[in-house]
């Protein structure tokens, strides 16, 4: 495999996982806002949600090694 389609396939590879990775962190943050936790004053779903933010930020700077 020549160097261009390896890294086309890698580049292929990191956007699937980047794009598993934010449906998940959605998918999160959509479970943490739900009714659930709604009344649960022992879950401070506000700070979670503050700290799933600030890791995505890492992520989109790149700043977190897969």
């Amino acid at each position: 495999m020549n160097y261009i389609k390896l890294l086309e396939s890698q580049t292929k590879d990191l956007g699937l996982r980047l794009t598993d990775y934010a449906l998940f962190m959605m998918e999160l943050q959509m479970y943490l806002r739900s009714s659930k936790f709604h009344d649960d004053n022992t879950v401070n779903v506000n700070d979670i949600i503050l700290r799933i933010q600030e890791f995505n930020n890492r992520v989109y700077k790149g700043e977190v090694n897969w």
